[in-house]
């Protein structure tokens, strides 16, 4: 009893300083996509906190009926998260309405906007079944930034200026928040003892995706196709690292808003781009395997 009732100011105190961490302080003014980002992340550290929290009360040293978290069988749910880096494929932007203060307008196509590579995180929760563990399913969600670099291109019919007028879309950067649904297919190599199945295990997933862009102004909201293949290793029982190849595609996303500087006009117009989205991730990983 004396060890539950620690237990529990223990709790308290932890939440107590978790809450004033989190406290919102002065600062300076942000955009949506800082906003949005903000939000997920402070979101997710909640949820995980108080989750975290709940997990140790349950399996605390005084508690008897602790909850037994070890694999059944040579399925079970796996949690786990990852890191790597971000590519994303050049593409064609289509401005059909790019317009400038004071007069011109036009339709007009950027070659090749290319992108920076960035650092991406993510989460995945998913599960194996037990009479079939070849087969699963898992949700997972990720995040990054993408840069835009400034790209040079003419406009088709500049009102006001030369019939070839030499045009730059502005740089600008991109938070793309990427949550997937995949079914899962695996084979296991290595069996011994303690992993039946296989402590090597190639797999690949495959399945419907839901892509956010919060670009400077907007944000395009988009279904995508998402694939994944990957390895991973069973360190323990109930422990494996992993590596992995992730493909997501959007088609004819839109993003109004998108800055256009004219040469020739000497002013700064915006339009709505369309443009196809493909994103190449490699990550590392580790996961967690239960019940």
């Amino acid at each position: 009893m004396k060890t539950s009732k620690i237990g529990v100011k223990l709790l308290i105190v932890l939440m107590i300083i978790s809450l004033t961490c989190m406290a919102p302080q002065p600062a300076r003014a942000i955009n949506a996509a800082d906003a949005a980002a903000a939000a997920a992340w402070t979101t997710f550290g909640v949820t995980s906190f108080l989750a975290f929290s709940y997990l140790a009360w349950k399996n605390r040293p005084a508690n008897q009926d602790r909850v037994d978290w070890s694999p059944k069988g040579p399925g079970g749910f796996f949690f786990g998260g990852y890191m790597g880096a971000s590519f994303v494929h050049s593409d064609d932007w289509k401005f059909n309405n790019l317009a400038f203060p004071g007069g011109g307008a036009g339709e007009t196509t950027f070659s090749t906007i290319k992108f920076s590579p960035s650092v991406v995180g993510g989460l995945k929760l998913g599960y194996y079944s037990h009479t079939l563990p070849w087969l699963g399913v898992e949700v997972e969600s990720s995040f990054n930034r993408q840069d835009i670099r400034q790209a040079a291109g003419t406009l088709s019919r500049p009102v006001g200026a030369p019939a070839s007028d030499r045009a730059d879309v502005a740089a600008a950067r991109l938070y793309v928040w990427t949550m997937a649904f995949h079914f899962l297919g695996r084979y296991g190599f290595l069996p011994d003892k303690e992993v039946p199945f296989g402590r090597l295990q190639p797999y690949v997933g495959i399945g419907p995706g839901f892509v956010i862009l919060y670009s400077w102004r907007d944000a395009a909201k988009n279904f995508s196709l998402d694939a994944e293949a990957g390895v991973r290793y069973m360190l323990l029982r109930n422990l494996s690292a992993f590596v992995e190849y992730k493909f997501s595609q959007q088609w004819e996303v839109e993003l109004e808003d998108q800055r256009v500087v004219s040469q020739g006009l000497g002013r700064e117009g915006a339009g709505t781009a369309m443009f196809d989205f493909t994103n190449h991730k490699v990550v590392v990983g580790v996961t967690f395997h239960f019940l």
